[in-house]
């Protein structure tokens, strides 16, 4: 059992650090593309001044500035790639603040990407509608993010191990995520529904790309919250 728990704290570190890493391409790649369509030029154009004129004259840039920022604090306290530091470091690291501080400043990340959603611009209700887009974000990323680590993490950490420990493993660990996930679909349809509520405010809208986008997601989300109830 404590073999098997290790191994899991090592594997969570691990796939964080490989999730900064795709954060950080693809973070580049947003910038590039935006600011591609802002200026009406081919992404090969936009280097220099266009490039600058989004990053320090628009909110849009000042978000992705500030979650390039928390990207870079979250690798130095974790410390670096998964490729740089030994196991042993990954489990200390795993049981120290860092991991929790860590954390929190990727709530930070969710945080810029609501400050220039759909909600930011509803300039009447602003700061319910960022809120609720905060809490979307983040029940989605717990739920969504989390089952893929369980899964990845547990098949990666039982493979070898007898069955009677992954018996005790599945019995302990699934419950209570099946109870965390539960709490982030319940607050994923009840901040959804309340953007639904500020954004589509006429029946048409629901055959606008953002409609139909709304309801494809109520279809997906609807039976897993049934399921989980």
């Amino acid at each position: 059992m404590q073999h098997v728990g290790l191994q899991v704290v090592v594997r969570t570190v691990q796939h964080i650090r490989i999730a900064l890493d795709v954060a950080a391409v693809a973070s580049v790649a947003q910038l590039l593309d935006h600011t591609a369509v802002a200026a009406e030029r081919p992404i090969s154009q936009v280097l220099g001044p266009p490039l600058v004129a989004v990053l320090t004259g628009t909110d849009w840039g000042y978000c992705w500035l500030a979650r390039g920022g928390l990207l870079l604090l979250i690798a130095v306290i974790l410390g670096g790639p998964a490729a740089a530091r030994p196991a042993t470091d990954d489990v200390r690291g795993a049981r120290s603040p860092r991991l929790l501080w860590a954390m929190v400043l990727s709530g930070g990340l969710l945080l810029t990407l609501s400050l220039t959603s759909h909600g930011a611009a509803t300039l009447e209700i602003r700061t319910a509608a960022v809120c609720a887009d905060f809490l979307h974000l983040l029940a989605a990323a717990v739920w969504g993010g989390g089952l893929l680590h369980l899964a990845l993490s547990l098949w990666q950490s039982l493979w070898a191990a007898p069955p009677a420990v992954r018996h005790t493993v599945l019995a302990a660990l699934v419950p209570r995520f099946s109870l965390l996930a539960s709490g982030c679909v319940s607050t994923v349809l009840l901040t959804g529904a309340y953007t639904a509520w500020a954004q589509v405010l006429v029946l048409p809208a629901l055959h606008t790309p953002y409609g139909v986008t709304l309801l494809v997601k109520l279809v997906l989300v609807l039976p897993c919250w049934a399921s989980a109830r």
